[in-house]
């Protein structure tokens, strides 16, 4: 699972935590040479691409784990900059976060020092760095509803970005918080430049470098259900291939000092938009151009029309916060190129980026316009047929462009959008097998092989998932009853069976019928002996993990990441079987996140007897399932590794196309029930 996310932000949201506050070191590092660079290999196609990407990962593997391993983690890339922050810790002294802070940075400028110019066939290829580091306060917050997005901003980020801008290649830049920290130690010399510092001499300060590596344990599991809302599905399930394609970047700035709920319903406006007009959200950036959200269409897929979506959906977000220009002001700079697109940075963290020269450019135009103006490029301006809705702004010289570029301004204001054809989706009809009346016979090779594919998932210590497929009436659900009473008897295994209904189809509905079985809770009962029924098979699940930590250690951590998170979501396992707790995590968290932690928790659960022993889970009449149940055996297929899980599904002809997407590794098996004639 990529980590889009820093692991900071995934789990405050997964606990319902949406915006704070605290002490931290920003380091800011700017990189030259990535434009030229992408430019030079641009020429190359696929195989400039694939050494771009080469050179990328060479880059960020170490700068990046050097940012992990003194404590901190990267807020966000831009391009060919990153941002990273080190937050104060109670167990170590201000003086020893310093050394941390400073041992990071040159660490990192080192890592650029020693960068020797590669030489390629289409030119030589040549990075350096310019780093700022601060100390102050940073502030964060998660924004949006449909979509989220997090920003972090405050002193400590500004004036990092701040001093980086007094950097000459390869040097790092201290902000006066950093030089006040080591006023009077003779050991570290320090020149002024400016407002700001910069160092002649460094002893060796790596001490404390490794011991309080950021990490929060988050699993893969977490980070595919809680990512979700961060991120589309095409930057989810995007190759990690980067590739050259025509990409349309608009930068758009905002007033970083706006009241969080004006950002709120700034970002909803912007997020509404973007779903109407397909484009992608890249992130919000609060720095040195003030707050800029950076969205982006054609990447990480093209759609027709990409220039016009673009447009519209300015249009659009102009249009919607038209009668709130004394609170909400905002200026863009739009173009159109090609660009190098794909995922920058390291394991610890990445991010789907856009590099390019179009994309400074982009970001050029935003900075210079004034409030309320679009200003676009000229190779935009000439693929759209209609020249009335601009107007010739003039030539501008730009900071990392030769020569003066001509400028447009988007000035429509008339009603409309700029899509002019319509789509429409193309039913697909399965084929329905014509079949005579039949008389069922013996199923005796359908049940060895069935007993023989749950064997096998579990002698691999895998998750695999099996579609037994026919009529109904052909004995499906036979086969099943005559598997569970063999197997059963022969092996030590938890059974789970999910009910599904043509009827009844309300969310999660199959899981509320394994989980009422599985903690026996009973009408008959009170509500106090069902939750103290329910309280006694939690506490014995969690008793077994922890004897299951101590005897196998290599998967300890493991298991105890299991339990910590079945007490953390105890109450939201138990509300979906109706049962609550006053003040429980469950009241407390939004409806959004009450589903996404039930699909975590239901996840969890299962995972956590997988670790006790082997477990079968029966999906009778998948056709009938709920989109959010085959959410969750989505999830439960792709996320279990090295333990048992064997899903085992009925389905008809007719409901074979509602299969659970499944990676590349997990194993498939189908075992199709025909008539026999006598």
């Amino acid at each position: 699972m990529k980590n889009l996310l820093p692991d900071f932000i995934l789990e405050n949201y997964k606990n319902n935590i949406f915006e704070g506050e605290l002490n931290a070191f920003s380091m800011f590092a700017d990189i030259s040479g990535f434009t030229p660079m992408t430019e030079k290999l641009m020429s190359g196609g696929n195989e400039g691409a694939e050494l771009l990407s080469d050179i990328l990962k060479k880059i960020f593997t170490p700068t990046v784990r050097c940012v992990y391993e003194h404590g901190g983690f990267i807020t966000n890339y831009a391009g060919d900059a990153f941002t990273s922050i080190i937050p104060v810790r109670n167990n170590y002294s201000l003086s020893d976060h310093t050394k941390k802070a400073l041992s990071c940075s040159q660490r990192i400028l080192q890592e650029f020092i020693n960068f020797k110019p590669h030489k390629t066939r289409y030119g030589e290829i040549d990075l350096k760095a310019k780093i700022g580091l601060s100390f102050g306060h940073v502030e964060w917050a998660i924004v949006g509803t449909k979509l989220r997005s997090f920003y972090f901003k405050g002193n400590a980020i500004s004036s990092c970005t701040d001093a980086q801008k007094t950097a000459k290649e390869n040097e790092l830049i201290v902000h006066e918080s950093i030089y006040n920290s080591f006023n009077g130690n003779k050991k570290i010399i320090f020149g002024k430049r400016g407002k700001h510092f910069f160092i002649k001499k460094l002893p060796d300060i790596s001490a404390l470098t490794t011991s309080e590596r950021w990490t929060t344990d988050t699993s893969n599991l977490t980070k595919q259900i809680f990512s979700r809302n961060f991120f589309p599905d095409t930057v989810l399930n995007a190759n990690d291939t980067g590739e050259f394609r025509d990409v349309v970047s608009v930068f758009t700035a905002f007033d970083p000092e706006l009241p969080k709920e004006i950002i709120e319903k700034l970002f909803k406006i912007i997020i509404d938009a973007l779903s109407q007009y397909t484009g992608y959200l890249k992130d919000i950036d609060i720095g040195d151009k003030g707050g800029v959200i950076v969205c982006y269409f054609g990447a990480p897929i093209s759609n027709e029309e990409d220039i016009n979506r673009a447009l519209s959906f300015i249009k659009l977000v102009r249009n919607k916060i038209a009668g709130e220009h004394d609170v909400i002001n905002l200026k863009t700079g739009i173009t159109y190129g090609k660009v190098y697109t794909g995922f920058v940075g390291a394991k610890e963290r990445i991010q789907y980026s856009v590099i390019g020269d179009a994309v400074n450019l982009a970001a050029r135009f935003m900075s210079r316009a004034e409030w309320n103006e679009v200003w676009v490029n000229e190779e935009l301006y000439e693929r759209i047929e209609d020249k009335r809705v601009f107007s010739f702004a003039g030539n501008f010289f730009f900071k990392g462009f030769k020569n003066d570029i001509p400028v447009y301004k988007f000035i429509d204001k008339q009603s409309g959008e700029y899509i002019k054809k319509k789509f429409s989706m193309l039913a697909q009809e399965l084929p329905k097998p014509g079949m005579n009346e039949q008389i069922i016979i013996g199923r005796d090779s359908e049940l060895k092989q069935l007993n023989e594919t749950v064997k096998n998932i579990f002698a691999k210590q895998t998750s695999g998932i099996i579609y037994i497929i026919g009529e109904a009436g052909i004995g499906k659900s036979k086969l099943i009853k005559e598997f569970r009473s063999e197997f059963g008897a022969s092996n030590k295994i938890t059974e789970f069976y999910c009910y599904t209904s043509e009827i009844m189809k309300t969310p999660l509905s199959p899981f509320r019928y394994l989980l009422k079985n599985f903690f026996k809770q009973s009408s008959v009962n009170t509500q106090e002996e069902n939750k103290r029924i329910f309280d006694n098979i939690i506490d014995i699940i969690i008793k077994r993990l922890e004897v299951v930590a101590i005897e196998d250690k290599s998967r300890n951590a493991e298991v105890m990441q299991i339990i910590k998170e079945l007490v953390r979501t105890k109450s939201i396992i138990a509300a979906t079987i109706d049962i609550h707790w006053d003040k429980s995590l469950y009241e407390q968290l939004e409806p959004e996140l009450r589903f996404e932690n039930t699909l975590f928790a239901l996840c969890n659960l299962i995972m956590a007897e997988c670790m006790l022993q082997p477990v079968v889970l029966e999906i009778e009449d998948i056709h009938w399932l709920d989109k959010d149940s085959a959410e969750v055996l989505k999830m439960l297929l792709n996320n279990i590794d090295r333990l048992p899980l064997a899903i085992i599904c009925t389905s008809r002809y007719q409901g074979f196309a509602k299969k659970i997407s499944a990676d590349n590794n997990k194993e498939v098996h189908e075992l199709w029930l025909k008539y026999f004639s006598v």
